[in-house]
């Protein structure tokens, strides 16, 4: 029901749509940043604990970008800064991923 009345929204009045969606962005931005900051630092050394604290930072830094710049930053920058985070989190997952692997790799 919420994803019918969110579309007739997004196509009657697309500005609304886009303002909530940038909304909705900063929000992710700003939660997901303190969230892998915190698991970055709980992990222990050399287990890939700072690619996530980068990424978390650079959550909290596109998350106050894009508030900073509201409502403007709608059109033109969540587009661009979700990819940053998108390549950035792929990134980490890759180097993470790296990290355990070489970790399990020395309890066998």
């Amino acid at each position: 029901m919420v994803a019918i009345v969110a579309g007739g929204v997004m196509i009657f009045d697309p500005v609304v749509g886009l303002n909530a969606l940038t909304i909705i962005t900063i929000a992710y931005f700003l939660i997901d940043g303190v969230t892998e900051t915190l698991m970055g630092l709980r992990l222990p050394p050399g287990a890939g604990g700072f690619w996530l604290v980068a990424n978390g930072i650079l959550s909290l830094v596109l998350g106050i970008m894009i508030w900073r710049s509201w409502p403007v930053s709608g059109e033109v920058a969540v587009p661009i800064l979700i990819g940053i985070k998108l390549v950035f989190t792929g990134i980490v997952v890759l180097a993470v991923s790296r990290t355990t692997r070489a970790v399990v790799d020395k309890l066998k």
